[in-house]
């Protein structure tokens, strides 16, 4: 049995959050899960985690302090995903992203943080025909601030995700030389990556954490 953690998922509704949080739950972490709607409470209750209700849109430094007081990790699995519009994709993937790891940086506790990204994050063209353009960029300004504080925190960069809920192990690549043709991770392992770096006694020395399925252990990040 690892050590309990005070553990908070900002994002706790999304669908890697909601195969991330029973296995924090049954590692015995003491685990919250910031979501915007009340009928999501009893998916979050019902997977063990403690439900927190709130439009973070809404937050002020001094309620983004709050919420992460005596927080142990801080998981970002929160996203827009370029769905509702360029605003809303740069208020949530980047300045409300932002705005919480600047308040790991501001907690006493000092929060391991752990960022959901994707693998080429940093490398994937600028295109402004892109329909996530906006997403890729939010995304980049999100990571690279993180990047730049002394947290103790790993970006976490799945490939072309699946829901495939039986992955049989992990695979690393390196996003700026080797990404492979075919990516496909499923959201199941992100949740098996971030479960293990909530536990490890220390993240890997590259912070930038790109992999897909494939069949090394995830104890081997």
């Amino acid at each position: 049995m690892s050590t309990s953690k005070n553990v908070l998922v900002i994002g706790g509704h999304g669908r890697v959050a909601l195969r991330t949080l029973p296995l924090l739950t049954k590692a015995g972490h003491n685990v919250e899960a910031l979501i915007r709607k009340p009928e999501y409470e009893a998916d979050i209750v019902a997977l063990g985690a403690r439900p927190r209700i709130a439009e973070m849109l809404n937050f002020d430094d001094a309620a983004w302090d709050e919420l992460l007081r005596d927080k142990d990790v801080v998981i970002w699995a929160a996203g827009n995903g370029g769905r509702n519009g360029v605003d809303q994709t740069y208020a949530i993937d980047r300045d409300a992203a932002i705005a919480s790891i600047d308040a790991a940086t501001r907690a006493a506790s000092k929060p391991r943080y752990l960022m959901v990204s994707f693998a080429t994050s940093f490398v994937h063209p600028i295109d402004e025909e892109d329909p996530f353009h906006h997403y890729v960029l939010a995304k980049r300004a999100t990571d690279e601030h993180l990047q730049g504080t002394s947290l103790d925190y790993a970006i976490v960069g799945p490939g072309l995700l699946t829901d495939e809920d039986e992955p049989a192990g992990v695979q690393r690549f390196n996003p700026n030389s080797d990404v492979p043709e075919s990516t496909d991770t499923s959201r199941e392992l992100v949740a098996q990556v971030l479960a293990h770096l909530v536990d490890a006694d220390q993240l890997p020395d590259d912070r930038f954490i790109a992999f897909m399925d494939g069949t090394d252990p995830v104890t081997s990040l």
